[in-house]
């Protein structure tokens, strides 16, 4: 190539750039739908911001890091999942693998006249786990009691599955803002006043869910869920602890490792960490 040939060529290739972090190709496919809204069989709407703004309000809402998430720990080989997991317990587990919630799970608390929707579900051989994600907003004890309700349908149906346990993953550890009760100062006092409002105490529920479950449920249910609200394990962990052990991954295969870069990127641009 001579003269224009060769500053043309220049011209093309200037805005060239490499892809980002591959979560970026998330925002990117959203991105689409924001402008073709037809592609999901949606009208296009009028908006009131542009897609700068709203991209920049998705990268610090909950549902968007939820997706990510789920993609990650779908995709991350065994050994790093068993780390990111063994970080939020508190404790070594494995074998576990992401589970899907658009069949089994929700109909199952659905059917028990009770719904919730898990953020994530792992599941191994003898043991059912469920990390419920907290950005901005606060647990109780109707959600902690819906999921002791949740365990004990699945542990029907799938007597394989021993145990259950229940993780919340926040930005603090701090039970009284985590919870937003001033009576749940500490893990005891969260499971007392769940075993109080299963026995009949009042004021303990703050929506009619649970409380409408526990008026049809026999005294045999009540008494097994009052075990499972003893014995359901539950951790509180950090995204500063998730970040942790990611950074810790010994030498991963380079896969792995951009899979990695690519969710603390994320994790560090939302400052959660």
């Amino acid at each position: 190539m001579f003269g224009s040939d060769q500053a043309a060529a220049k011209e093309e290739t200037v805005g060239v750039k490499r892809a980002g972090p591959w979560a970026e190709i998330y925002y990117e496919a959203v991105e689409d739908y924001f402008w073709v809204p037809k592609l999901i069989g949606r009208r296009p709407l009028e908006v009131s911001s542009s897609w700068g703004e709203l991209s920049e309000a998705l990268r610090q809402r909950e549902v968007p890091l939820n997706h990510i998430l789920n993609m990650f720990f779908v995709l991350a080989p065994q050994a790093v999942l068993d780390a990111a997991l063994s970080a939020l317990v508190g404790a070594p587990v494995s074998g576990f693998e992401l589970a899907s919630k658009s069949r089994g799970l929700p109909e199952l608390s659905r059917k028990a006249g009770v719904f919730t929707r898990p953020d994530f579900i792992f599941t191994n051989d003898v043991e059912l786990l469920v990390v419920e994600m907290k950005l901005d907003t606060e647990s109780g004890v109707d959600q902690f009691v819906k999921y002791a309700i949740l365990a004990e349908r699945f542990a029907e149906l799938h007597p394989g599955l021993k145990a259950a346990r229940l993780v919340l993953l926040a930005k603090t550890r701090d039970f009284a803002r985590l919870w937003g009760d001033r009576g749940v100062a500490d893990e005891d006092a969260l499971r007392a006043r769940a075993l109080r409002g299963i026995s009949g105490g009042g004021g303990i529920w703050k929506a009619s869910g649970v409380q409408r479950y526990l008026q049809k449920a026999s005294d045999a249910v009540r008494t097994r869920l009052c075990q499972r609200v003893k014995s359901m394990p539950l951790s509180v962990s950090t995204f500063t602890d998730l970040l942790d052990a990611l950074t810790r991954q010994p030498g991963p295969d380079p896969t792995a490792a951009k899979l990695i870069d690519g969710l603390v990127k994320e994790l560090k641009g939302r400052s959660l960490g």
